[in-house]
């Protein structure tokens, strides 16, 4: 995708090569053509916080999450106990907020697009649930990935099962929690497979 510099001095060379075939009146590159240009210019880039970027992340909808000093998401479970199933609704929101339809996965590692591991799982919503159950959610992340459409949104939900449903007793060796959450985004063709949109009720952070 990038093109890599060529050296000052052949580039020197080059310009001066023009030079000298436009002085003799040499016809070998026709009148207004090319094959081959680069032009430098300046460039401007600048960072927002995670709530007001092209892939926004709202902390505002739980107590769980919530906006760093320098305006990252970070996430938080507190004194999980043991033997214990835990649902946590509406963790953050993630919204659309470029040009594309895009797929949106999280991943549980840095070296991860995919999100791995059951403990916790993790799902999303269309809507934001508030005290709703709704275990599965809508679908969930890595098998059922929401595709998003320009100011779309989707709610993301945790569940930690640490109990065993058929025995009451420990999952037996549960993945250990990870250290990250990555959000992982990539524009598709594909037509948006939820029914949320900008107007959700949540505000960004």
């Amino acid at each position: 995708m990038h093109n890599e510099a060529t050296p000052t001095m052949q580039r020197r060379k080059f310009i001066a090569g023009l030079g000298s075939l436009a002085a003799a009146g040499a016809a070998g590159i026709g009148t207004g053509a090319f094959n081959v240009a680069r032009v430098d210019r300046g460039i401007t880039v600048s960072t927002t916080g995670d709530a007001s970027a092209y892939l926004a992340l709202d902390a505002s909808t739980s107590e769980y999450a919530s906006g760093t000093s320098g305006g990252e998401l970070s996430v938080t479970f507190d004194e999980l106990g043991t033997e214990s199933n835990y649902v946590f609704n509406d963790v953050f929101r993630i919204q659309n907020n470029g040009q594309d339809n895009i797929i949106i996965d999280l991943a549980d590692s840095e070296d991860s697009i995919s999100w791995d591991t059951d403990y916790p799982e993790a799902y999303w919503t269309d809507d934001e649930l508030g005290t709703t159950q709704n275990v599965g959610g809508d679908g969930e992340f890595n098998s059922d990935r929401p595709i998003l459409s320009p100011g779309d949104d989707v709610y993301v939900q945790f569940n930690f099962v640490g109990r065993d449903a058929d025995t009451g007793g420990d999952e037996t060796d549960p993945d250990p929690a990870p250290d990250i959450i990555g959000i992982y985004a990539e524009a598709t063709d594909q037509s948006s497979n939820t029914t949320s949109s900008s107007s959700g009720s949540s505000e960004s952070a």
